[in-house]
């Protein structure tokens, strides 16, 4: 297999920015981002020729240069023989909720240094005030409410995904 591209779907193209006629017959490698390790191809590749799917988080480039994280599923198409013939990549665009995690995690690592300075507050006023991991607790709980949670952007929240298709 030499890994040119034989055929994109619409979402393939609106995701790598790429119209049909310039992805088609190209190496595959148009699509990868610069900073996916050599190593990494060749497992994947290795994998997928061995007849096992691989799946995983991968960094694509759209034809403007800019990079996108996508979960990817690569798998084997076997002929009538049995014997790997293509390779079929679906992957979806994950940029926008690897940001969104990245930014809820910011904030619980800002409420929880919010939380311990409270605390510490607290107890010089008052040291028969609850401990530190107490004040915290309470906080959390008073706050989970208002936290937008992983479940909600594992559900799509905001951020709009779709699945692209390449059959190589």
């Amino acid at each position: 297999l030499d890994a040119r591209i034989e055929h994109v779907n619409d979402a393939a193209l609106r995701a790598s920015g790429y119209s049909r006629s310039e992805l088609v017959g190209r190496n595959a490698d148009i699509l990868r981002g610069s900073c996916v390790p050599e190593a990494l191809w060749h497992e994947i590749r290795e994998r997928v020729l061995g007849g096992r799917p691989w799946r995983g988080a991968l960094h694509g480039r759209r034809k403007d240069g800019a990079m996108r994280l996508q979960a990817a599923t690569v798998a084997p198409v076997r002929d009538d023989e049995q014997r790997v013939s293509h390779l079929i990549a679906i992957t979806h665009d994950v940029t926008d909720k690897h940001r969104l995690r990245a930014e809820l995690e910011r904030w619980r690592d800002r409420r929880d240094g919010l939380v311990a300075e409270r605390g510490r507050e607290h107890r010089l006023a008052d040291p028969g005030w609850a401990d530190e991991e107490q004040v915290r607790r309470v906080l959390e709980e008073a706050q989970r409410p208002k936290l937008v949670d992983e479940r909600a952007i594992d559900r799509g929240l905001g951020v709009e995904v779709e699945v692209g298709a390449m059959v190589l």
